[in-house]
């Protein structure tokens, strides 16, 4: 806000503790207007990614890692599979926010698009 001259200093609008240098501070801010503003588009993109028929395993990771809770996979998982969800834990929230996922998600979700018969393409969603 300060860097557009709409704020007279480099503090949160919002929560007016924390400096907002970057966007990022939108992905990090614990004001409860922009934390409830977060979660709302959190559950829209996992609506979405329902929609579009993601891989349920995939699903029930990123929807888990959002929530913070600790997710057993079982032994029947497939290795590749744990090492994304490592690699989520690896990356960060914040990091996932900013789009950066593990690359075997793709090839993953293609799998099981064709499983399912679908055409649509893993990369772009759609």
């Amino acid at each position: 806000m300060k860097q557009m001259k709409l704020w007279d200093n480099d503090l949160c609008p919002c929560y007016q503790q924390v400096t907002e240098s970057t966007t990022m501070h939108l992905y990090l801010c614990p004001h409860p207007t922009v934390a409830s503003t977060r979660e709302k588009y959190f559950h829209s993109i996992l609506a979405w990614l329902d929609t579009v028929h993601t891989d349920p395993s995939l699903l029930e990771i990123l929807t888990s890692f959002w929530h913070g809770e600790n997710l057993i996979l079982d032994q029947d998982c497939p290795q590749s599979l744990k090492n994304m969800y490592t690699t989520l834990k690896d990356i960060g929230l914040n990091q996932i926010w900013l789009g950066l996922l593990p690359v075997g998600m793709i090839e993953y979700q293609a799998n099981y698009s064709q499983q399912i018969g679908s055409k649509k393409s893993a990369k772009n969603g759609g």
